[in-house]
């Protein structure tokens, strides 16, 4: 198919503006934009800025408001008993993440020598859909690998379509399995 002449010309046209920009742009001595220690922070993305680390008691109070934000309470968790359970095996597989030392992330993770597990997934609502969930899930899953864990499983409440999704773009699939529990008495 051959162009008409005003398309052709309209290339033309965008391709010497493109050539023009660059031209000036090389004919300069510097970048147009030098960076510096000073305004290189406003360059870094957030999950550049991410810093990810074990859990410390210090965190508990913003934790357990991450978690309320992000709905993950439920009637019958106590988070603070959560946490004191988790700090008692494997508390090393229970990240926090933090951007300029604000609590924004968890994931808490859990293996008995069979599966993984992954808890308490959690991202601040401001600061989704910028890859600091698929970084947090990726640390937990570095530290399950080298501890030999072969597979990992999770839990999500079928109404929960958005996290399902999410998890299915980093790999994991629906088991054709059924999720079973049993309250123990006291517990």
């Amino acid at each position: 198919m051959k162009r008409s002449p005003q398309r052709h010309r309209e290339k033309n046209r965008k391709t010497a503006r493109v050539s023009a920009v660059a031209k000036t742009m090389a004919d300069r001595k510097s970048p147009p934009y030098k960076i510096n220690s000073q305004n290189w922070q406003g360059f870094m993305t957030e999950l550049e800025k991410l810093h990810i680390r074990p859990y410390q008691n210090k965190d508990e109070k913003d934790t357990i408001e991450l978690w309320h934000s992000c709905n993950l309470i439920v009637s019958w968790n106590n988070p603070k008993l959560d946490i004191e359970r988790k700090l008692k095996v494997n508390p090393d597989l229970f990240l926090i993440g933090l951007i300029e030392d604000k609590l924004i992330a968890t994931v808490m993770g859990g293996y008995e020598g069979h599966r993984g597990w992954i808890n308490y997934l959690a991202v601040s609502p401001e600061m989704r859909r910028k890859g600091i969930a698929r970084q947090m899930v990726g640390e937990v899953e570095n530290k399950l690998h080298k501890l030999g864990c072969p597979k990992i499983n999770l839990q999500i409440r079928s109404s929960n379509q958005g996290v399902i999704e999410f998890y299915k773009k980093i790999g994991f699939s629906v088991d054709d399995v059924i999720s079973m529990g049993k309250r123990l008495a006291g517990q």
